[in-house]
């Protein structure tokens, strides 16, 4: 039985990365730190550990006995109180986590980031071979020197896989890295009703056990110091909420919010956040995000990976489902 441990365990992507593994056979050691999260970690193949990235003594108890690794821990926000946040457990966590790892003798890790990083769309589908020097939030810009770290460490004792999903849905934690499901959630209860600009700007849309798979090959195919994109479907935002519609049958209102104005309401958001400490809904980097094109391409890790995302309308569908049974239990 393989021995690997998860850092994240209870956040959205490492929870059902965690259970997946446990499912089909690996002995999992998760690295937790809060004891109700972590209930939902309930496997004979799940061994809890308690324990934080900033810790070194227990990064290296989770990791006893292990081979393997996957790193799905991370700060993902679009602000912060305390932006050293982002410093602390994106780069210096993942410095302690290649640390502890070489130390204890794993052999092979996953390293989970973001295809932000690799900017927007110019034309054409963007691809791990995409450079970007404009880095839109704290986010992007400390993951993007976590990843430095990574490839600086892989070597043959200790290979490095780094693999970018893109935005993540499907049955979950919800939270902020599942904000998808929850937008559509609160469109499918009638309390989402903007859509950006004109709608027709590019994200990339991937399904959860896609990412799960994704991560799963990465480990068990990937190249050493390679990077694969974990992508799902391009669409348009009207596009996106033409589907949800069909699958649903439902017709709520959606305006069109023009640029300027999503601008001005960021701004005073950020404002209201740094007199109140309380977290903008939107930001002028996220606005500016969601206005530019993101078409991906996951050519590179359905080629060596045998990586192929399940078609957008089915994974939303399976989405849609388990949020009505989800909000059946909460009536």
């Amino acid at each position: 039985m393989k021995h690997v441990a998860i850092t994240g365990s209870t956040g959205f992507v490492g929870s059902a990365l965690a259970i997946k593994l446990a499912q089909i056979g690996y002995q999992v050691h998760a690295l937790y730190r809060s004891s109700a999260k972590a209930r939902i970690l309930n496997h004979a193949n799940i061994r809890l550990f308690h324990g934080d990235l900033n810790d070194a003594s227990s990064l290296e108890n989770a990791m006893e006995g292990c081979e393997g690794l996957f790193h799905t821990a991370a700060y993902v926000r679009i602000w912060s109180k305390q932006p050293s946040n982002y410093h602390e457990i994106n780069i210096q966590g993942t410095q302690n986590v290649l640390m502890a790892a070489k130390k204890c003798g794993i052999t092979r890790a996953v390293f989970t980031s973001t295809a932000g990083i690799f900017g927007p769309s110019k034309g054409i589908p963007t691809d791990e071979n995409q450079s970007n020097t404009v880095l839109l939030n704290l986010y992007e810009e400390t993951k993007q020197r976590a990843n430095e770290l990574i490839l600086e460490n892989n070597n043959t004792a200790f290979e490095t896989v780094i693999v970018y999903p893109t935005r993540i849905f499907g049955p979950g934690v919800l939270g902020t890295s599942n904000s998808i499901t929850g937008m559509v959630d609160q469109y499918l209860k009638g309390q989402w009703h903007f859509i950006p600009s004109n709608g027709k700007s590019l994200g990339n849309y991937v399904f959860i056990d896609d990412v799960v798979n994704g991560h799963i090959l990465a480990y068990e195919k990937g190249r050493a110091g390679e990077k694969y994109i974990l992508s799902g479907a391009n669409l348009s935002y009207r596009d996106f909420f033409e589907i949800v519609r069909k699958i649903t049958n439902t017709k709520h209102k959606l305006v069109k919010v023009p640029a300027f104005l999503l601008q001005v309401v960021a701004q005073l958001m950020l404002l209201r956040a740094n007199l109140t400490g309380k977290p903008p809904l939107i930001t002028k980097a996220f606005v500016t995000k969601i206005l530019n094109n993101w078409e991906v391409s996951c050519h590179k890790a359905a080629i060596e990976l045998g990586y192929h995302p399940k078609p957008f309308a089915e994974a939303m569908e399976d989405t849609i489902h388990w949020l009505a049974s989800l909000n059946s239990k909460t009536i």
